[in-house]
């Protein structure tokens, strides 16, 4: 009876029938995916932007989300999308809200999938000091002194030359010679050559385009505000 047990046992050793085997399981393929379109991109104080695609390569689709580091206090990075699912498009729009000093800034475009895993792709976002673009064009204005308002100007307009990127040439009105602003586009604030008893200061903005001057003589200080159409 033992030989028999024994035989039995070594029987289902060889033919691997009497006893139950683990099923053996296959993890599934992760997804891949790319990312196009990312590149340096120059910023002159007004919107840019940068026109992203991201393709399926292989795998099952999965959600990703998509984030942006690296930014510099001041600027702002947004996308039109902020997730999908490989294969779409989106934009990255950068803009700024406060001051912003020149130079070059090492930026991560960052997707980050359902499953967790992280891909990124790097790019410089290179802010040059030519900010007097965004101020050409039309404005309305008003005039104050001690802080009432005195006067309004319609037809008001500023322009730049080429030579000169950051010095514009602003028209209170439809006659009469321009002033000229000598603009900091890292600190926003602008430069007027002193005239006949006064002297000035003042600020701006490119987005929106704002402009306002301090005009200060021995009466006092004047202010003008002059506001993009």
């Amino acid at each position: 009876m033992k030989k028999i047990f024994l035989l039995l046992n070594l029987a289902c050793l060889i033919l691997s029938g009497c006893s139950k085997s683990e099923k053996e399981t296959s993890t599934p393929p992760a997804m891949d995916f790319t990312i196009n379109g990312v590149s340096d991109l120059s910023y002159k104080y007004e919107k840019a932007y940068l026109p992203l695609a991201f393709t399926l390569v292989s795998g099952p689709q999965e959600k990703i989300d998509l984030t942006l580091s690296g930014l510099p206090a001041g600027m702002k990075g947004t996308f039109a999308a902020t997730s999908g699912t490989p294969t779409f498009a989106t934009t990255l729009e950068f803009t700024h809200s406060g001051k912003v000093n020149a130079g070059s800034y090492p930026l991560q475009v960052v997707a980050t999938t359902a499953a967790g895993k992280v891909k990124t792709v790097g790019m410089n976002l290179i802010v040059v000091d030519d900010c007097g673009k965004p101020m050409v064009g039309a404005y309305t204005g008003e005039a104050y002194v001690d802080g009432k308002l005195v006067g309004t100007f319609s037809n008001a307009s500023a322009s730049i030359k080429t030579d000169k990127p950051n010095r514009i040439y602003l028209t209170p009105d439809d006659s009469g010679d321009p002033i000229v602003l000598d603009l900091n586009c890292a600190e926003q604030t602008l430069t007027i050559a002193p005239n006949a008893g006064y002297t000035y200061t003042g600020t701006f903005t490119t987005n929106p385009a704002y402009i306002e001057i301090h005009e200060t003589s021995s009466a006092g200080t004047n202010v003008y505000k002059f506001t993009h159409r």
